[in-house]
């Protein structure tokens, strides 16, 4: 019985994936799906967008609608360095602008002194690994 739940759970998180309307998110940030996006955006190559992006993912996982703080960001996605304030700024605006224009523009919101995940969309987060190989 344990395993048949574990498979319609799994069954039922596939659906939501498969699902066009839904934010789907890597755990760690390395890749993400739009909602309408028929395929993933891989995150690999660029060292600090995956881990904010997972972030923003984990707040709105644990506090829908509560903005991740600009520090929480710089911290995120640049864990070992020390980052001067401005400059902090400076790279999580620039970060979270390149995430818009990879296609996360109407998810990504910006409140009070941070960002965060738009509350409205649904989201998933999810461990599976982008499968580039069907990608040409």
């Amino acid at each position: 019985a344990r395993a048949r739940r574990a498979l319609e759970a799994t069954r039922d998180r596939a659906r939501r994936e498969l699902d066009r309307d839904v934010l789907v998110i890597h755990e760690e940030g390395r890749w993400f799906r739009a909602p309408g996006a028929n395929e993933g955006v891989s995150l690999r190559r660029r060292r600090a967008l995956g881990p904010i992006l997972g972030a923003l993912g984990q707040a709105r996982r644990q506090q829908p609608g509560r903005a991740l703080a600009i520090d929480a960001l710089v911290a995120a996605g640049w864990p070992s360095e020390r980052v001067m304030a401005r400059a902090g700024i400076d790279r999580v605006y620039n970060a979270v602008a390149t995430l818009r224009r990879l296609g996360l523009r109407d998810a990504i919101l910006r409140r009070d002194n941070g960002y965060l995940l738009d509350p409205d969309t649904e989201l998933v987060m999810t461990r599976e690994e982008l499968d580039l190989s069907a990608h040409g």
